[in-house]
């Protein structure tokens, strides 16, 4: 086997899922796709290791060969804790998809949850920069309109005012840098959870 290229990061999980599970979970998710008629490989040159989750890309291999995943990559990656597949876009490296998944921004939309504030102006820097979205429902004509807008100053400012405070329904998979800078900062101490029943139609937190 070809030696596998490895990504260190620190405050990283300790893996349960090995490799050949990983090509496994790749080589099903492949299979289960209806639009997909062709032969396949993993290609084992690709292969990225990160002490948290795998990058498994795969080549296609087959004469009629099929542009099965238009935008996005080749490849998976594969969480080593839950086993939990994504499929990243072209938009970004591996490198930087797998940093979002380490801090836990990929498949959102999320809760952001501040529970404490060390840096108050570098706080709401970065709250800028995240591009915080909500709307209200708007009725013209009889039709609902869920137009999305940021969050102003004065808004976030009133947030912050009382902690914890929670931004809900956010899509912060391309903020990676913001969050590692976050994080490796300390700016600000946060959670993020998975939104409960999430609408696609609907972007941002929802205001009455």
């Amino acid at each position: 086997m070809n030696k596998i290229n490895e990504i260190k990061y620190v405050n990283s999980r300790l893996p349960n899922m090995n490799l050949e599970e990983a090509k496994n979970r790749v080589r099903q998710a492949i299979k289960e796709n209806i639009n997909y008629d062709s032969e396949y490989r993993i290609d084992e040159d690709g292969i990225i290791g990160t002490d948290f989750a795998w990058y498994i890309p795969f080549m296609d291999i087959g004469i009629n060969k099929q542009d099965i995943f238009v935008g996005a990559y080749y490849g998976f990656i594969v969480g080593k804790i839950l086993g939990d597949l994504h499929r990243p876009g072209s938009g970004f490296t591996i490198e930087k998809w797998l940093i979002s998944y380490e801090l836990g921004l990929l498949d959102g939309p999320h809760d952001l949850i501040i529970t404490k504030i060390k840096n108050g102006p570098a706080t709401k820097l970065y709250l800028r920069k995240l591009n915080l979205t909500y709307f209200r429902v708007e009725i013209e004509n009889g039709i609902h309109w869920k137009i999305p807008k940021h969050f102003t100053d004065k808004m976030i400012n009133e947030r912050l005012a009382n902690l914890p405070c929670k931004f809900k329904n956010q899509s912060f998979s391309f903020h990676f840098e913001a969050f590692k800078e976050i994080k490796e900062s300390k700016i600000f101490d946060y959670e993020l959870i998975k939104t409960v029943d999430a609408k696609a139609n609907e972007i941002g937190e929802r205001i009455e």
